[in-house]
C-alpha cells in the first residue's frame, strides 16, 4: 500500500505557471546579472561592455576583470532582485511566482559564487560552464517545485 505522500502529485497549474514564469524571466534576469557586474567597473574609472544570448551573458571590464567584486556581483543583485517581489505578500501567495523567484535567487546566488571561487573553470570554457550551471539550476527549479507545487490534498 502507497503512502499520502507518495500519492500526492505537483499540481499542474502551478507547475505550467512556473515553467511559462522561468521563460519570461530568464533572460532579463540574466540582463540584470550581466549590468550588476559592471556597476563597480564604471565606478572604479574602466571602461565596460556587456553581451546577452538566450543561453548566457558576459560582461567585460578593462581592468577589473579578475576583482572579486565584479566577479560576484552579478548573481548578488540577480538573487536580491529575485527575492524582492516575495516581500510582498499578494505574490508571495502565489506558489509558482515563489517557485521562480526562489529558483532565480538561488541559482543566480551559486552563479556569483562559481564566478567568484572557481573562476579558471568557469571563464576557461562556454560549453562546460553553461551545461553545469544550466543542469544545476534546473535540479534547483526541480526542487524548489517539489516543495511549493505539490497538492495538497492526499
Amino acid at each position: 500500500m502507497q503512502s499520502n505522500q507518495s500519492k500526492r502529485v505537483l499540481d499542474y497549474v502551478t507547475t505550467r505557471n512556473s515553467v511559462i514564469m522561468m521563460f519570461i524571466l530568464f533572460l532579463p534576469f540574466n540582463v540584470i546579472h550581466e549590468v550588476r557586474h559592471l556597476i563597480p567597473c564604471y565606478l572604479s574609472g574602466h571602461q565596460g561592455y556587456l553581451g546577452v544570448t538566450v543561453m548566457f551573458g558576459y560582461a567585460v571590464c578593462g581592468g577589473l576583470d579578475g576583482s572579486s567584486v565584479f566577479r560576484f556581483a552579478g548573481g548578488w543583485l540577480a538573487t536580491i532582485v529575485a527575492m524582492a517581489p516575495l516581500t510582498v505578500r499578494a505574490i508571495r501567495i502565489k506558489p509558482y511566482l515563489c517557485v521562480t523567484f526562489v529558483t532565480f535567487a538561488l541559482a543566480h546566488l551559486l552563479n556569483a559564487l562559481v564566478e567568484t571561487f572557481a573562476n579558471d573553470w568557469y571563464m576557461a570554457s562556454r560549453i562546460e560552464p553553461t551545461i553545469v550551471m544550466n543542469t544545476a539550476s534546473f535540479a534547483i527549479f526541480i526542487m524548489i517545485l517539489v516543495l511549493f507545487a505539490r497538492n495538497k490534498k492526499p
